[in-house]
């Protein structure tokens, strides 16, 4: 039942399908799928394609995750879209690759309403999924949006009265992510690398 890979399915031709996941999955992703190929006439193939993201209706520039126009280019992902797309996906508490690694829980990621279909077949980790989630997803972490005062980078320590709550996972500008307890209720004051910051929840 844990977190395998996030990403977004397309079907592009009659028997043809493609998978748009986070930058460096693709391999991880396609040996793990080649393992369920069982008396199945389907080829699995990790390619090098990636995502530009034209912006949205909004102006907004997001990845594969979001809203927008999105244009297959074939070649080495752009550095600066890259870095565009990773600031867009931390501002609307997205998670990445750096907060779906392994053992984390679909319930903590605050994005299974998003990702999962209740009413469709068996998936691997349905009944952990669905359990937490008739449960009320009471998970033990929860992704949490992080606002700090002052410069912070990946694997600083957030601090809630003095005590270490969790650590920065990904970063961009005064923004960050974080899995924090879920007795944290946000919004609530924190500390990160010596300056106030507040824990808040991903929005909606």
């Amino acid at each position: 039942g844990k977190l395998g890979f996030l990403g977004r399915a397309r079907r592009t031709a009659e028997q043809c399908y493609v998978l748009d996941l986070e930058p460096g999955a693709a391999e991880a992703a396609a040996l793990r799928l080649r393992r369920f190929l069982i008396r199945t006439k389907v080829t699995i193939e990790a390619g090098r394609m990636t995502v530009d993201v034209e912006p949205g209706a909004d102006g907004q520039l997001v990845g594969w995750w979001g809203h927008g126009r999105h244009r297959i280019v074939v070649g080495e992902p752009d550095p600066v879209a890259l870095a565009a797309g990773e600031a867009a996906r931390i501002r609307v508490g997205w998670p990445g690759a750096a907060e779906t690694t392994d053992g984390v829980i679909p319930g903590e990621t605050g994005v299974v309403a998003l990702a999962v279909n209740f009413s469709k077949g068996c998936y691997t980790g349905q009944e952990l999924v669905a359990r937490i989630d008739s449960r009320g997803n009471n998970v033990p972490h929860l992704l949490r949006m992080i606002e700090f005062s002052g410069p912070a980078a990946v694997g600083d320590e957030i601090l809630v009265d003095g005590a270490p709550v969790g650590a920065l996972t990904s970063v961009t500008d005064s923004l960050g992510l974080a899995y924090v307890p879920r007795r944290v209720e946000p919004p609530a004051r924190a500390e990160v690398a010596g300056s106030p910051a507040t824990i808040v929840a991903q929005p909606a």
